[in-house]
């Protein structure tokens, strides 16, 4: 499905700033424009990278490196988040496996299943 991109004047009108502090973003790394047929455009995960940042520095105080440095860590967790999920999810499928196998009653196993019994060595 194709994200939805607003032109960035657009943006910077409805979140009352400048294009050029969108510039100033895009320049520090910190949003990325999608740019067609010479025109920029936002896409909508940026747009809400934006208001992230005007919150850090305006309620925080936080410069551009600071904010950088958040919005990386932000990364970090969100994608430690999605990888937990991932493996919380195989754990969850082996370990319906381990209890279904567990759940078995004994008596439809036969008796190499439940115990190997190995040859005495005499010697």
């Amino acid at each position: 499905m194709p994200r939805p991109i607003v032109p960035i004047g657009s943006v910077a009108e409805r979140l009352g700033l400048s294009t050029r502090t969108l510039r100033v973003y895009e320049a520090e790394g910190l949003i990325r424009f999608e740019r067609v047929r010479g025109r920029c455009y936002l896409y909508a995960e940026d747009i809400e990278v934006v208001t992230v940042i005007e919150r850090l520095r305006r309620e925080l105080g936080s410069n551009l490196a600071g904010v950088g440095v958040i919005l990386e860590m932000r990364r970090r967790i969100v994608s430690l988040h999605e990888e937990v999920a991932r493996l919380r999810a195989a754990m969850d499928v082996e370990m319906e496996a381990v209890r279904r196998e567990l759940a078995r009653p004994l008596s439809r196993l036969g008796p190499r299943s439940v115990m190997k019994i190995e040859p005495e060595d005499e010697g």
